[in-house]
């Protein structure tokens, strides 16, 4: 804008006529100011100025330079700080960075020593099974020899002449002959293995693996596998000497809880294998000298896990035509499933169990005659199978004996055992909700309620009554239902743990 102007009046005309001249604006509030309250000799001067500020304008700059000033050297200093902290936080993300670096390293390193002493280990292992069977063979056939001898034989050889020898005499000879056959009764006896399956439900504390580890000594336990262990991406159980650990974590963008693991002796040789599946894992040894690959898995029993236990038996039959090449096959895990023949009925787990058993041609174990009448899971008077321990006929054939303890249920003892040669498995019982309480109450008050429905009564047969007793057009002035079951007897739908026996 222009610093002069000539002063009109609204005319554009002073009252004389004549115009106004020498008129200079201020640059900072556009005060038009006379030239003679200026300093300036011409308005040529006063255009070549643009520092000059009218007296209000002067008097305001020098009273807000001291502020500005301040605030300017305040703005530096914050500035500075700013730029301080974040080099201190770039050197320390950088920092993280390297060292998680080098701590990764060195775990990749301890893993690949781990690994080599394993191998080591389960060579030795292996020749000293070789070792010990040949020996136990020459043992056995050098007592055949000297046991062996036939009573001509004694005769023709007898030094005496004919004389009958002392039954003093005798004495030491039989005395070798039964510490013989009680060392090969012992060596046979500390052959048996144990190996188990446990879930956890969670094992966030360093209690309940001390629990475990307890449990796992005082049962003789060769391997163990564990389910919900509830660890997390790095997350390990605490270490013991007696005990290595292999486990399958969830990441942290899974679902909460999960997570597989393995617990060996050892002086016992296992090797993890990496199956490309996050919701079962196998690890690959040897028992009583036989190539075993054992696996656990767990299928989830939410809404809509239909679809990924259908892919995770796939994955397995994938895993077992990759790897069980000359071995034989265990599998251990909580399947959640229920059999026809254990548990007179068949759901989608249960059915998904057989076809995986039927196409690798694997035994369920839980269906042999020492197992009929016994059940895994506990809760109240309800009981069910939902756990299996499935086989390779080889291996099967090895199993002496299977044992479900059903004591530790009803005294309401968190474990659950299968006390096997080659199967021994443990998990934790489970509670029923209100609605199952009420129906299980009714299910067991069926006699007094109509002497009609005996133990011996099928289960549509039951069903049908509790349909009867919860509609309207019912007749259940004669039934006196429990007052538990008021609430849920309208709801009849078949409870996985509701049995014929019951």
């Amino acid at each position: 804008m222009k610093h002069t102007k000539r002063a009109k009046a609204s005319n554009g005309k002073a009252l004389d006529g004549e115009e106004l001249v020498d008129w200079v604006q201020c640059p900072s509030c556009e005060r038009w100011l006379e030239r003679s309250d200026t300093p300036f000799e011409t308005t040529q001067e006063a255009e070549a100025d643009l520092s000059f500020l009218c007296r209000i304008c002067e008097r305001m700059r020098v009273m807000r330079e001291p502020s500005q000033l301040q605030w300017k050297q305040e703005s530096e200093s914050w500035q500075l700080a700013l730029d301080s902290l974040a080099a201190r936080l770039e050197a320390h993300i950088v920092n993280s960075i390297n060292e998680r670096e080098v701590l990764l390293d060195k775990l990749a390193e301890e893993r690949r020593l781990r690994g080599a002493l394993l191998e080591q280990v389960g060579a030795l292992q292996r020749a000293l099974d070789i070792t010990a069977d040949k020996t136990s063979s020459h043992e056995n056939t050098s007592a055949t020899r000297r046991v062996e001898v036939t009573k001509s034989e004694e005769d023709v050889s007898n030094p005496t002449n004919g004389q009958s020898t002392e039954e003093a005499e005798a004495l030491p000879a039989q005395d070798v002959k039964k510490k013989s056959t009680r060392h090969r009764r012992s060596r046979k006896k500390n052959e048996d293995i144990h190996v188990g399956f446990l879930n956890l439900h969670g094992a966030r504390t360093a209690s309940k693996w001390e629990e475990l580890y307890q449990m796992m000594g005082d049962e003789d336990i060769e391997i163990y596998a564990v389910a919900e262990t509830h660890l997390r991406v790095m997350e390990e159980p605490p270490v013991h000497k007696s005990w290595q650990w292999a486990g399958l974590n969830r990441s942290g963008q899974s679902r909460k809880g999960g997570g597989l693991g393995f617990l060996w002796k050892t002086r016992s040789a296992w090797k993890k294998l990496d199956s490309p599946c996050g919701e079962h894992m196998w690890v690959e040894g040897y028992l009583q000298g036989l190539a075993v690959l054992v696996g656990v898995a767990y299928f989830a029993v939410s809404a809509g896990a239909d679809a990924g236990n259908s892919r995770m038996a796939q994955c397995i039959r994938e895993d077992v035509a990759r790897w069980a090449n000359q071995r034989e096959v265990l599998i251990m895990g909580g399947f959640n499933g229920h059999l026809q023949a254990l548990d007179d009925f068949q759901d989608t787990n249960g059915e998904l169990l057989l076809a995986l058993a039927r196409t690798l041609a694997l035994d369920v174990l839980n269906l042999r005659p020492e197992c009929e009448g016994q059940y895994t899971w506990s809760a109240r008077n309800s009981r069910s199978c939902i756990d299996y321990v499935l086989a390779t006929p080889a291996s099967a054939r090895r199993l002496t004996h299977m044992n479900i303890d059903e004591k530790a249920l009803r005294t309401q003892v968190y474990r659950r055992h299968f006390d096997p040669s080659l199967a021994d498995s443990t998990v934790q019982c489970r509670t029923c909700g209100k609605d199952e309480e009420n129906i299980e109450q009714l299910v067991l008050h069926r006699e007094c309620l109509c002497p009609r429905q005996t133990d011996g009564a099928t289960l549509p047969e039951a069903l049908a009554f509790v349909n009867d007793c919860g509609t309207p057009g019912g007749d259940s002035r004669d039934t006196n239902v429990h007052p538990l079951a008021a609430t849920a007897i309208t709801k009849a739908r078949l409870l996985q743990w509701w049995s014929r026996r019951q």
